[in-house]
C-alpha cells in the first residue's frame, strides 16, 4: 500500500515545476521498496519486463550513453544527465510495470494522472500561456511541457471508455470530462503542433480498433470526422498563437512557413557533421551554449539552445549513433504494442492506447525535445504500465 501511495504521489508531482526536486527521491525510494518486497517474496523477475527487444533497447540505451558521456570533455556533468534522462525513466518504466497486473490498475494510474489534469486545466483557463509575449511563463508548467504532457495522458483516454461493463456507468462519464480538459488546456496552451499530434493518435489507435468492428465504414467515418475536426480546431490555434500584423500582412500560411526550426535544424546537422563519431557532449551546457551562439539571426537575436527535434538533439550530443538510437528506441516500444494478441480485451485496449502514445509523442519531439526529464518520466511511466497491464501475471 505505502508503494502504490508513493507511486500515486510521483504520477502527480510530475504535472507541476515546483515538484521538481522531489521526483528523483520518490523513484528512487519507490525502486528501492519494489525491490525488498519483490526478492522476500521470491518474484523479482517480475521487476522488468521478459520481452527481449525492450530489455536490449533498454540496455542499449544507457550502456550507449553512459560510454559516451565517459569519453566526452565532461564525463560527471554528462553522466549527471544520464542520471535524470536516462536511468531514471527506465527505473519509472520498471517500477510501473511492476505495480500493473490488472485493468483495475490501470484505470487507478489513470484516475490520479485525470486528476492532475483537472488540476492543469483549472490553472491554464487562469493564467493561459500568452504566445505573443516572450517573457510569459507561467508558474505551474512550461508550454512546451504541458503539451507533451496532454499528448500523454491522452493516449490513456480509451481506458475509461472502455471499461467493463459493471464500470461503464462512471468510466465514460470520466472519459467525456477528461476529453474536455485536455481540449481546453491544448486550445488555451495556443500550441500548433499538439492538433496534429492528437490527429496522428488517432490513426495509430484505430489500427486496432478498426480490425475488430463490426462496421468498419462507420468507424472510417468518425475517423475522418475526428481528424477533419482536429484539423480545424488546429487551424484556430495557429491564429491564437499568431500577432493578427503576421497574419494581415502575410497570411496563415507564410506566418506557419515562416519558422525558425528550418535554421535550427540545419545547423544541428553541420554541428552533427563535425563531429559524426563523438558529438559534443552529453548534456553539456556548453554545447548547448555554442549552438545558442550560432543559431542566432537578426531574427533570433537570442538564439536557441537546442535543436527542437530529439533526433537531431540526440545526434549533437553523441553523434550518428544517437540519431539512430533514439529511433530504435521507439520502434522497440512500438514494436512490443504492436505483437500484443488482440483476442485478449485488455491486451487490445493496452495495444490501442500504446500505439496511441509512441507514436504521438514521437510526433511532438520533431519540433520540439522532451526526451527528457518529467515529460520522459511519465511516457516511460505509461508505457510501463500498459505493457504490465497487457502481460499474464498471476499476483504474489
Amino acid at each position: 500500500m505505502a508503494i502504490v501511495l508513493l507511486a500515486s504521489l510521483l504520477l502527480m508531482s510530475l504535472a507541476f515545476r515546483a515538484t521538481v526536486g522531489a521526483r528523483g527521491g520518490l523513484l528512487v525510494l519507490i525502486s528501492v521498496l519494489l525491490v525488498i518486497d519483490r526478492v522476500q517474496v521470491g518474484d523479482w523477475q517480475s521487476l522488468y519486463p521478459r520481452d527481449w527487444t525492450l530489455r536490449a533497447a533498454g540496455l542499449i540505451w544507457l550502456g550507449t550513453v553512459s560510454v559516451w558521456s565517459l569519453l566526452g570533455p565532461a564525463p560527471l556533468e554528462s553522466l549527471r544527465g544520464v542520471r535524470s534522462d536516462v536511468l531514471a525513466p527506465i527505473l519509472g518504466f520498471c517500477v510501473f510495470y511492476t505495480l500493473t497486473r490488472t485493468r483495475v490498475d490501470l484505470i487507478k494510474w489513470s484516475l490520479i494522472l485525470f486528476s492532475a489534469q483537472l488540476i492543469l486545466t483549472v490553472l491554464v483557463v487562469c493564467d493561459p500561456f500568452q504566445p505573443t509575449n516572450p517573457l510569459h511563463r507561467p508558474a505551474y508548467i512550461d508550454v512546451g511541457v504541458l503539451s507533451a504532457w496532454l499528448v500523454i495522458v491522452a493516449a490513456v483516454l480509451p481506458v475509461f471508455w472502455c471499461a467493463p461493463r459493471a464500470m461503464r456507468r462512471w468510466t465514460r462519464p470520466v472519459c467525456v470530462c477528461m476529453t474536455l480538459s485536455v481540449a481546453i488546456a491544448a486550445f488555451f496552451s495556443g500550441n500548433r503542433i499538439i492538433w496534429m499530434c492528437f490527429a496522428v493518435m488517432l490513426l495509430a489507435s484505430s489500427m486496432v480498433t478498426y480490425r475488430v468492428a463490426r462496421a468498419p465504414w462507420k468507424r472510417c467515418a468518425m475517423l475522418a470526422g475526428g481528424v477533419a475536426m482536429l484539423s480545424a480546431l488546429g487551424w484556430v490555434s495557429l491564429h491564437l498563437r499568431a500577432p493578427e500584423p503576421a497574419l494581415d500582412a502575410n497570411s496563415s500560411a507564410a506566418y506557419l512557413l515562416d519558422d525558425p526550426r528550418s535554421q535550427l535544424w540545419k545547423e544541428a546537422v553541420r554541428m552533427i557533421s563535425e563531429r559524426p563519431l563523438s558529438g559534443h557532449g552529453y548534456d553539456l551546457l556548453a554545447s548547448r551554449r555554442e549552438f545558442a551562439v550560432r543559431s542566432r539571426s537578426p531574427a533570433w537575436p537570442s538564439g536557441f539552445e537546442h535543436a527542437h527535434n530529439t533526433v537531431l538533439n540526440y545526434g549533437l550530443q553523441i553523434g550518428v549513433v544517437g540519431v539512430l538510437l533514439v529511433p530504435i528506441l521507439f520502434a522497440s516500444l512500438l514494436a512490443a504494442f504492436l505483437y500484443l494478441p488482440r483476442w485478449r480485451p485488455l491486451t487490445r485496449l493496452a495495444a490501442c492506447c500504446g500505439l496511441a502514445l509512441v507514436t504521438g509523442f514521437f510526433v511532438r519531439n520533431l519540433t520540439d525535445d522532451f526526451f527528457i526529464r518529467q515529460s520522459l518520466l511519465l511516457f516511460a511511466a505509461v508505457a510501463g504500465m500498459l505493457i504490465g497491464a497487457s502481460k499474464l501475471r498471476s499476483k504474489v
